[in-house]
């Protein structure tokens, strides 16, 4: 029985080595296989990382622009309102002007009231046409503007009175003078 047992030892001895050269091979392989398909995760994780950094960076550029954009827009909105104003204020210095002159000129001549009186009414005309935007600041300005009018015309209204008065009482020391 010794050497059968021995022959039977060897035979396990040589099974069991084959069982582990054999499982050594296979656990090489499945590490091999399992590195690789680690590697292609990884690949693929990393791949994916830089279309997403791609996009968001592409959603970023694209909103950058856009508030560009609309800050460009504000800006313009905003000159053209700025601008608006300035013009309702010059429009206004104007018809002051104009007013002043007006009166000045209806102390030397008389006639072609008629016509400036058009020409005021057409200019009251072409300032309701004004956009709404900004209405009540140039609302106040022509309010403003109206009212300095207004007293130029009482102021002048009142001269020419004065003066109508003035004429008569001339008129009658001289008829009393001569008689």
């Amino acid at each position: 029985m010794g050497a059968e047992e021995r022959l039977n030892i060897g035979a396990r001895g040589t099974e069991d080595r084959q069982s582990l050269v054999t499982a050594g091979q296979q656990e090489r392989l499945n590490i091999a296989d399992q590195g690789a398909q680690n590697r292609l995760g990884i690949q693929e994780t990393g791949l994916q990382q830089r279309l997403g950094l791609a996009t968001a960076g592409e959603q970023e550029r694209m909103n950058i622009t856009d508030r560009g954009l609309q800050d460009r827009l504000g800006i313009q909105e905003t000159g053209l309102q700025q601008r608006l104003g300035v013009a309702a204020t010059g429009e206004q210095q104007r018809l002051n002007i104009a007013s002043t002159g007006t009166q000045n000129r209806k102390s030397l001549v008389t006639g072609g009231e008629q016509e400036r009186l058009n020409i005021s009414g057409r200019g009251v005309e072409d300032r309701a046409l004004v956009g709404t935007q900004g209405e009540q600041q140039r609302l106040g300005i022509r309010e403003s503007g109206s009212e300095e009018r207004e007293t130029l015309s009482r102021r002048y209204q009142e001269e020419r009175a004065m003066r109508a008065d003035a004429r008569g009482a001339i008129r009658r020391l001289g008829a009393r003078f001569f008689g």
